[in-house]
């Protein structure tokens, strides 16, 4: 149903970049990995990719790297496989999540 009325938004009153992303991408079901991020903007504008993969790589790619444990951590937690996470490491990947979570706020306001 939120897919559907999001369809019919889109494409009535919707923004190019709405209509766009809507088309390719809402109905998947992306996840939040690098990869999945960088495919999502890119579905909105090719310039928010390119921005984001600019973002990811500062640091000698060590947000990109955190980005990709943490969610990697959270798929092996979801299905069971027992991931240890230690208190440490977490609070990095919070530091991480805030800051990509930043940055994607700062593109669709």
């Amino acid at each position: 149903m939120r897919d559907d009325a999001a369809d019919r938004y889109a494409s009535t009153v919707g923004h190019q970049r709405l209509r766009r992303r809507i088309g390719l991408h809402l109905h998947t079901g992306q996840g939040a990995s690098p990869g999945q991020l960088l495919t999502f903007l890119g579905s909105f504008e090719p310039q928010w990719r390119d921005s984001l993969d600019e973002f990811l790589s500062k640091d000698d790619g060590k947000i990109k790297s955190d980005l990709g444990a943490m969610v990697a951590a959270r798929k092996r937690i979801a299905h069971g496989d027992g991931e240890n996470v230690t208190p440490g490491r977490a609070l990095a990947w919070s530091d991480t999540a805030r800051a990509v979570a930043s940055f994607l706020d700062g593109l669709f306001v």
